[in-house]
């Protein structure tokens, strides 16, 4: 797939609602079984000094890509790029139960507005981007998308604070979709656990309170 100029600031020859069309004819993005919640396999990381699963500083939602320094352009399409292809993976794992309304995240009514009677429930406070129900349980994912290939990406306080109160709600899932290489035509993608829920910090290497987070993917055994 080639983003060319008018992409860059998605405000150029190209809407937003244009860009959900031309990714949306590409195939499914295919991954993990997420509707039977099977992560990734992930091999266990030592965890480096300071408090691990502790929470950090800072406001807001983490950053979209863990690249250094990138472009506000760029953080801004592979934001966008990543949500697109979440909401599409989504719908196929889960099905009809992940309406649009489940898309909560404000990236949301730049891509798809509300239809009439809509009531809107966006915003970027929430500590995820997606919540549906789904096999009588509450389902809220965040999406974290890179135009790499790396496995490292930021919490923000919101989604900390989400994840740790939502890890000891019964009924509740919190899980992060990571998205790699967003901007080709087959993206990777990774079914994370809730780095805070009792036996799956051993995965995660937190650094700074929380804020870093960074995995490893296990590897398969050959011979």
């Amino acid at each position: 797939m080639n983003f060319g100029s008018g992409y860059a600031g998605l405000g150029g020859t190209a809407s937003y609602g244009e860009l959900f069309e031309r990714l949306s004819s590409l195939t499914d993005p295919d991954g993990p079984r997420a509707s039977k919640d099977r992560f990734t396999p992930l091999a266990e990381v030592r965890p480096t000094s300071g408090r691990r699963g502790g929470r950090g500083g800072g406001g807001g939602k983490g950053g979209k890509t863990s690249h250094l320094h990138p472009s506000a352009e760029l953080r801004e399409l592979v934001g966008i790029v990543g949500e697109i292809h979440a909401y599409r993976f989504l719908r196929k794992e889960f099905g009809e139960d992940v309406t649009s309304d489940a898309w909560v995240s404000e990236i949301r009514l730049k891509v798809l507005p509300l239809v009439a009677g809509e009531q809107d429930d966006t915003s970027d406070g929430h500590g995820f981007d997606f919540r549906f129900r789904y096999n009588r349980k509450t389902w809220c994912v965040e999406v974290k998308a890179t135009s790499g290939d790396d496995t490292q990406f930021d919490l923000g306080s919101t989604e900390i604070n989400a994840a740790t109160r939502l890890a000891r709600k019964r009924g509740w899932r919190w899980r992060i979709l990571r998205i790699r290489s967003a901007l080709s035509e087959r993206p990777e993608l990774d079914w994370l656990p809730n780095p805070f829920e009792e036996g799956f910090g051993k995965h995660f290497r937190l650094r700074r309170g929380g804020m870093m987070v960074s995995y490893a993917h296990k590897k398969a055994r050959t011979g």
